[in-house]
């Protein structure tokens, strides 16, 4: 079967003498185009499957489906047999995509809306950190060093330059600046340790909410590929709707994305869907469990080198870099569609630590928002057989505080969290140390977030 236009494939440099990823632009017969080598028509022989691929293979006149395992350097990919680069361009063929979900995935034209409203945040808060009269730290180049300043003429309108003190008349980009931040507005990022100050007796009507919870569940559960899955994610899954049930919440304020309909595209048209409908005294709860993954930091914002990421398939049920759901996308699509007054984000996943990015305080600036991560962006989440660890860990916290509800904050719930995760992991094999995280931007305290989910 020929390939099609628009397929990922890996295509073989002879000058670099490896395999690079890229797609097909156009095929016929024997050859095809590829978006690395545009114009020139490339044989079928120097491309390959990536390891993987969800595809189709033709047996017996019959099409079978099945996934790429494992990938040779000639070019050979094994489903349980070898084939060459021309027999899999005879022999295989793309799986069908999923059918669409009543959500609308996400497109390009939204994807450019996203990033339109994220630099009308950031700029926002830019003018807000970067006031005239407002304390700043200036980095000399000839120096090498930073000196305190102050902001002596604000951004101009779309713009990123100040001026400052030491530097009359002269325009210095932001990104050369420190801004003197107040700890309060520092966000916070903790690692196996409890959410200070929180308050013994809660106030019921500190934590009240008139609004609704809206809740958005995604797990990927892999069923359609044995590399990936099943594990425990769907009896995770199952296990976080029953919590979403007994905390009163109504199955019509609950969306769920599960199997092949969890793709990139899907999750954040969910979250584009879901978060417009809420209202502003509303709560947004993503929950999402499935396999995590690291990736090349795209943009410099991470320290170190590389982004978190979920592991999205693609409509195809294709499970690569290429499909997972990067953290800054991830973030970037919260913060511009949803438009609720609290933001909860769990991710019961390996590698989710900052998934959120919260540390970006220009981008996360004036939320209410938390996220809370099965483990740190360099461990793996260890699942029990009946769900993931942190996900079961909720349930039973959910039980203990049941005498809270209406009245239970962020920071209760996850101190008694950080309890049974303690007590659980004593229960189950681990392959390595897995530490609780939550995570929450600039001038918010998880003390004044209502936490919804108490049995």
């Amino acid at each position: 079967m020929p390939y099609t236009v628009g397929q990922r494939v890996e295509y073989h440099s002879e000058r670099l003498d490896k395999w690079l990823e890229t797609s097909v632009t156009d095929a016929q017969d024997e050859q095809v185009q590829l978006e690395l080598k545009p114009g020139a028509w490339v044989p079928v022989d120097h491309i390959r499957y990536p390891k993987g691929t969800h595809i189709q293979v033709e047996l017996n006149g019959v099409w079978v489906s099945c996934n790429v395992l494992f990938t040779e350097d000639d070019g050979k990919v094994q489903i349980g047999l070898w084939y060459d680069p021309k027999e899999q361009a005879s022999k295989f063929q793309q799986a069908e995509p999923v059918a669409d979900h009543e959500i609308p995935a996400f497109t390009p034209e939204d994807q450019a809306s996203v990033m339109q409203t994220v630099h009308k945040v950031e700029l926002e808060a830019l003018e807000d950190d970067f006031a005239v009269g407002e304390e700043v730290q200036y980095f000399s180049k000839r120096k090498k060093e930073y000196f305190d300043t102050t902001v002596t003429v604000a951004p101009r309108p779309g713009d990123r330059k100040v001026q400052v003190a030491l530097k009359p008349g002269v325009w210095i980009a932001t990104q050369e600046l420190k801004k003197k931040v107040a700890a309060n507005l520092t966000g916070t990022f903790l690692v196996d340790a409890p959410v200070p100050n929180v308050p013994d007796t809660p106030s019921d009507t500190a934590l009240s909410s008139s609004g609704k919870v809206q809740v958005l569940m995604c797990a990927p559960i892999y069923g359609w590929n044995p590399q990936w899955g099943p594990h425990d994610f769907r009896e995770g899954k199952d296990a976080f709707r029953g919590l979403v049930r007994s905390a009163g919440i109504p199955d019509s304020n609950v969306t769920e994305l599960l199997e092949r309909h969890c793709h990139r595209d899907g999750v954040l048209g969910a979250i584009k869907k879901v978060g417009s409908t809420c209202g502003p005294n509303d709560t947004f709860l993503f929950y999402y469990t499935g396999h995590g993954d690291t990736m090349p930091d795209q943009d410099g914002d991470e320290d170190d080198g590389q982004d978190e990421a979920m592991c999205t398939p693609d409509r195809m049920g294709n499970i690569n870099q290429g499909t997972y759901l990067r953290d800054d996308d991830f973030a970037n699509c919260i913060v511009a569609c949803v438009k609720a007054k609290h933001i909860i984000v769990i991710v019961d996943a390996c590698h989710s630590g900052t998934i959120c990015d919260m540390s970006k305080r220009q981008l996360w600036h004036g939320r209410s928002a938390i996220s809370i991560s099965g483990c740190k962006d360099n461990q793996i989440s260890h699942g029990t057989g009946r769900g993931g660890l942190v996900t079961l860990s909720m349930v039973k916290t959910a039980q203990t505080l049941s005498s809270a509800k209406g009245a239970c904050s962020a920071g209760r719930f996850f101190n008694q969290l950080r309890n049974e995760v303690h007590a659980m992991k004593q229960t189950i094999a681990t392959a390595g140390p897995q530490t609780l995280t939550l995570c929450t931007p600039g001038g918010c305290d998880a003390n004044d977030i209502p936490w919804p989910l108490i049995a």
